[in-house]
């Protein structure tokens, strides 16, 4: 397909440019948890646990023993080292709901950029919508993961 009107041009450069940032944060994260300094040890060992992080001052004020509690999105970074080298079976193990919805959510990004660059529209609603159905599976998810052996 052939782009010849100009806004549609216009669009086309700034939706690559958003996904040129993205995976350029995605690249620099991906080696910097990859790339050992010395002794085989990475530069650093991923994301900061928000939920951990959030639930921690909770737990300790309820003296509850929060150890061991996982996140929807724990896994996240041993899946995407796994998955650069391949190893999809390990990927899946560290976190399937993850490695099930992630390709879901890029497939469904990709076809609302593409019809944006093409339409000009953006549909704001069926987003929000998919982003909750993915927040409430991803709710679910944390909670069966924590009580059932997942």
């Amino acid at each position: 397909m052939k782009l010849t009107d100009p806004a549609q041009k216009k669009r086309l450069h700034s939706t690559l440019t958003s996904f040129g940032v993205l995976f350029g944060i995605a690249l620099i994260y991906l080696l910097s948890v990859t790339l050992p300094i010395k002794n085989g040890e990475p530069l650093w060992y991923g994301i900061p646990c928000v939920f951990y992080k959030g639930t921690e001052y909770i737990f300790k004020l309820l003296k509850i023993n929060h150890e061991g509690i996982k996140c929807a999105g724990c896994g996240l970074s041993r899946m995407l080292i796994s998955m650069v080298k391949l190893d999809f079976v390990s990927a899946f193990c560290y976190n399937p709901f993850l490695f099930v919805t992630g390709p879901l959510l890029i497939v469904y990004l990709a076809a609302e950029n593409i019809k944006y660059i093409i339409t000009g529209k953006q549909d704001i609603g069926k987003w929000q919508i998919f982003l909750d159905v993915e927040g409430v599976l991803a709710l679910l998810y944390m909670i069966l993961r924590n009580f059932l052996p997942i």
